[in-house]
């Protein structure tokens, strides 16, 4: 059968130590890109993707996919192990026509020297298009934690390849996309720390996008982060625990149930936790949405030798596009909610076959295991309200504990330093930052409460986190004076000497608190509904030679962060490696192309190099392609990049970012620009965004700043 061969060029990436070469991609005709996967629930594409070398980082993919419009579209498999959601976060019901960028993260560990099989499965009856592909290696998070986590203590076996056709089901060849699963029956600080940081394993199946909880547990930094470090509403009497198992097959009952362990409750009143074991939860219902409020099916759970079981295929659970909702008969437990100020609910689950005598695929991403509590003020029940949720975790044959609580990872860190943490709670690993709290993707939240703090005898409420995860070319730390500086000084020299004095950027940059001394048109808005209606987004830089003294500039990678719904987004694009020079007053006429180089991860321009010999031409530059993300719900933006050069002040740098609502030249070019700042031998952190200045220190309490930017004294998502 013919055979053909593109190669993709590979991006500059995150975090990136051995360069992998070109990725290579080939498949046969009925399967190569572009896929189109179309044809019902569980239909597959596969490509193979050629690796001279195995990863030795975390294996990023970016997709160029048209129609993906859902955050439940299908699964992505890598040689036969699911590492991502399709496509989760990136899912816009505008893409249903349109071409969008998707970035997944998958582990490093799943992949080997050699040809690979990916493979994309839809759900139900989506249909989508990949059109091209590439690689990076990266230190960030996999899309599915828990995968992450068991490759660190499992190795792949080798397997025989997939086999390709055109598209088949998924229970022609189950075996085929098993994973190993390595459970525990402890919990660590990061396990309680990515509870109200970190998304559900897998977008909760059936859950509108509108519901809060679909993709985040609540509370959480994205979902209900007003209620985290508070107390229960007053009035409140009880509270109890609860579950769900989500079916993530949506297959034939597959002859694998759940096991759940006994359920804790604990509540935190009084300067002391009060703990109770509930017991297993042999009470369950089904249930569909979005009418969550009616069971579907009764008494689908049972129960022997002090555990619950439930499964599709047990017990009058047998529509997989149904949930089970199960609890404690009788569980619950009476107390004031008033002087409730933390609240936490933790139990532990695992797969196991219904029938032993047939085969059952434990580890074949069947079901995904969630928890919580709520309070209410009756015994009937009545005003009951969710107090807590876990995130949603894929379970298999190992145990596995899962947690929800209503603290903030400073509250979290400062109990635990403090042995201040439930005793029945199964902790392991330490309490320090250090020990992995604070790892790549998590986030930051508000501080802690004031009671909490009030025990935390020289505890600093904003301890500084942990290492980023993106690469910094410098190694300065921020602080929220310098962050402050970006929008309420002037340009280190203005009116900047290259820049026309009439125009709005020559003496600050944008959004500014500073009025153009003459011009009193340039506005400098610090609010973010101009914003709303575009979807991709670009950096550049400006710079100009100061003193006319040859030298040399060098740029690191340009960065630019996104905060929607209390979570800072940021994209990586690389060392800025096009530019051009142009004339003060002609902005738009180039002057002289390719005056950058790129080498050893940084761009590297200046007046005397190359094409630059005239001292009065500026340069402007950016670096790889434009970031497709959707602002309707956008918050606030940041652009910046590391630059120095080898002499002192002999050139200024300033950076920026454009908008626009689609790749043509259509949008808000320069919506942020930074101040231009002179540089010298050290490193120098250019940074620009749209924060108003009041504000700065609320999002470093309430949020924190992104890991791929230090900013001292604040958490960094």
């Amino acid at each position: 059968m013919n055979r053909f061969f593109f190669t993709t060029l590979l991006l500059t990436s995150v975090g990136l130590t051995t360069p992998l070469s070109a990725l290579r991609v080939n498949a046969q005709q009925s399967s190569g890109l572009p896929l189109t996967i179309e044809g019902g629930h569980g239909t597959k594409k596969t490509m193979t993707v050629s690796l001279e070398q195995k990863p030795t980082k975390n294996l990023g993919l970016n997709l160029k996919v048209k129609g993906a419009e859902g955050a439940q579209e299908g699964w992505l498999y890598v040689n036969g192990q699911v590492v991502a959601p399709l496509f989760s976060w990136y899912a816009n019901p505008s893409n249903r026509n349109q071409i969008a960028s998707v970035r997944l993260v998958t582990p490093g560990a799943v992949w080997r020297a050699g040809l690979n099989d990916v493979t994309f499965v839809a759900r139900n009856n989506n249909t989508f298009k990949v059109l091209t592909a590439n690689t990076y290696e990266t230190e960030r998070k996999t899309h599915f934690t828990n995968i992450a986590n068991r490759n660190r203590t499992s190795t792949i076996s080798a397997r025989r390849p997939v086999r390709r056709s055109s598209s088949y089901t998924l229970t022609q060849a189950p075996q085929a996309i098993a994973t190993a699963s390595v459970g525990r029956k402890t919990l660590t600080l990061t396990d309680l720390i990515a509870t109200v940081t970190q998304p559900h394993d897998v977008p909760a199946p059936g859950v509108p996008q509108s519901f809060d909880f679909q993709q985040y547990p609540r509370p959480s930094v994205a979902s209900r982060p007003e209620r985290l470090d508070q107390p229960l509403p007053a009035g409140s009497g009880y509270v109890n625990t609860w579950n769900h198992i989500d079916s993530l097959q949506r297959d034939a009952a597959p002859n694998v149930k759940v096991e759940m362990g006994s359920m804790f409750l604990s509540f935190f009143k009084d300067g002391k936790w009060h703990t109770t074991e509930m017991g297993p939860p042999c009470r369950a219902y089904t249930y569909e949405y979005p009418t969550i409020g009616t069971g579907k099916d009764t008494d689908v759970a049972a129960c022997e030798n002090g555990a619950a079981f439930a499964g599709l295929g047990l017990k009058g659970w047998n529509k997989p596009n149904r949930h089970t909702h199960g609890w404690v008969q009788n569980g619950r437990v009476g107390v004031n909610s008033e002087d409730v100020e933390h609240f936490m609910v933790w139990a532990s689950a695992r797969t196991q076959p219904i029938d032993p005598g047939k085969p059952a695929n434990l580890d074949g991403q069947n079901y995904q295991y969630g928890i919580g509590g709520d309070y209410f003020n009756s015994d009937e029940g009545r005003g009951r309200k969710a107090a807590v949720h876990s995130r949603r975790q894929i379970v298999g044959s190992q145990w596995k504990t899962l947690v929800g609580h209503n603290m903030t990872p400073q509250t979290i860190k400062t109990m635990c330093a403090q042995g201040n943490l439930p005793s029945e709670l199964p902790l392991v690993g330490g309490c320090s930052s250090s020990s992995g709290a604070f790892r790549a993707g998590t986030s930051s939240t508000p501080n802690p409460s004031p009671k909490s703090l009030a025990k935390a005898t020289g505890q600093s409420s904003r301890t500084q986190t942990a290492s980023v995860p993106f690469k910094r070319t410098g190694t300065g730390v921020l602080t929220l004076t310098q962050l402050r500086d970006a929008v309420t000084k002037p340009h280190e020299q203005a009116p900047a000497p290259t820049v026309p004095s009439s125009y709005c950027q020559a003496y600050n940059g944008k959004p500014s608190t500073l009025n153009h001394p003459s011009n009193s048109s340039c506005k400098n808005e610090f609010g973010d509904d101009q914003f709303k209606k575009y979807r991709t987004i670009n950096p550049w830089f400006v710079a100009y030679s100061r003193t006319k003294t040859p030298d040399t500039i060098e740029m690191g990678d340009m960065y630019i962060s996104v905060l929607k719904r209390g979570v800072w987004t940021t994209h990586n694009f690389g060392p800025p490696g096009q530019a051009y020079l142009f004339k003060t007053e002609s902005l738009n006429k180039r002057e002289a192309k390719d005056v950058a180089t790129l080498g050893n991860g940084v761009s590297k321009l200046g007046y005397g190099l190359d094409k630059w010999q005239n001292p009065a031409l500026s340069a402007h530059g950016w670096p790889g392609p434009h970031w497709d993300i959707a602002l309707n719900d956008a918050e606030h933006m940041m652009v910046w990049v590391d630059a120095r050069t080898q002499k002192e002040g002999t050139h200024a740098v300033g950076a920026g970012l454009d908008l626009r609502d689609n790749v043509l030249k259509t949008g808000l070019p320069a919506a942020i620009r930074t101040r231009q700042r002179f540089l010298g031998p050290q490193w120098t952190t250019i940074v620009g965004h749209n924060i108003h200045p009041d504000q700065l220190a609320t999002i470093c309490q309430k949020y924190g700043y992104p890991s791929a930017l230090k900013v001292e004294g604040c958490p960094q998502q």
